[in-house]
């Protein structure tokens, strides 16, 4: 067997050289197999640290989502509790709206009825005729002004406080809504 080198000439070759270069052919062709395989599993170890860096990341925002919900749900439970006194604070508005309208009617109604016990008297003079209900008319009609005024106000107290109420809740939903589309905008 004859072997060439790079300027074309031949020489003889002797079987160890032959065996000895069969073995370095071998060698590097096995080098060339473990190299890309180093590579790629390099690359693997690249992409997974990248993988595991992206987790951490994704872990440690996914922390801050559950902190801001547990916050946000505090707050929402905080807030429907405040709807459920603001509108218990309406039926008790509602409710005294009732009484002072009844008060209205029943004063009303007294004063309608009062010509009508002064009629009686003035037919029949001399004779005085006991109150029917067992008091003054005109004091039990001052304490039913007094109580009116005393109701009215309290509900324009009432109302005033629903109304200061609502609007702070309201203000505070915003200021959630507004928080939220920032986060979740990030």
């Amino acid at each position: 067997m004859a072997s060439t080198n790079g300027n074309g000439v031949a020489f003889p070759v002797r079987p160890e050289h032959q065996a000895a270069s069969q073995r370095f052919t071998l060698l590097a062709t096995k080098y060339n197999e473990l190299d890309r395989e180093y590579q790629a599993v390099k690359q693997q170890l690249t992409d997974a640290q990248e993988s595991l860096s992206s987790l951490a990341d994704l872990e440690t925002r996914h922390d801050k989502l559950q902190e801001a919900h547990l916050v946000q749900s505090a707050l929402v439970q905080r807030l429907q509790r405040d709807k459920q006194q603001a509108t218990a604070l309406k039926k008790a508005v509602r409710m005294q709206e009732k009484v002072i309208r009844q008060f209205e009617r029943t004063v009303a109604q007294q004063s309608t009825e009062m010509p009508e016990r002064s009629s009686i008297r003035q037919h029949a003079p001399g004779t005085e005729m006991p109150d029917i209900d067992g008091g003054d008319c005109e004091t039990r009609e001052a304490l039913l002004r007094v109580r009116v005024q005393v109701l009215e106000q309290q509900m324009q107290t009432n109302a005033r406080e629903a109304a200061t109420e609502i609007s702070s809740l309201r203000l505070r939903i915003l200021e959630l809504e507004t928080t939220g589309s920032r986060r979740t905008g990030k």
